[in-house]
């Protein structure tokens, strides 16, 4: 996987990170019931959440 360059004029307010275990679940259209099934192997979840500027602070 290849490396990405990060801007440097973009700041996150924060970026938390989690696991996620590897599960799907499945409802019957018949009679709505659900089943869960559990898979192998676990990802890791992020959200980034970046700042908000004006126009007029971009422009500094």
């Amino acid at each position: 996987m290849a490396a990405l360059e990060w801007p440097e004029d973009v700041c996150p307010a924060s970026l938390p990170r989690r696991p996620e275990s590897n599960t799907k679940t499945f409802r019957s259209p018949f009679n709505g019931s659900s089943q869960t099934a559990r898979f192998p192997g676990t990802r890791w979840v992020c959200s980034l959440t970046s700042l908000i500027y004006t126009y007029d602070a971009a422009d500094d």
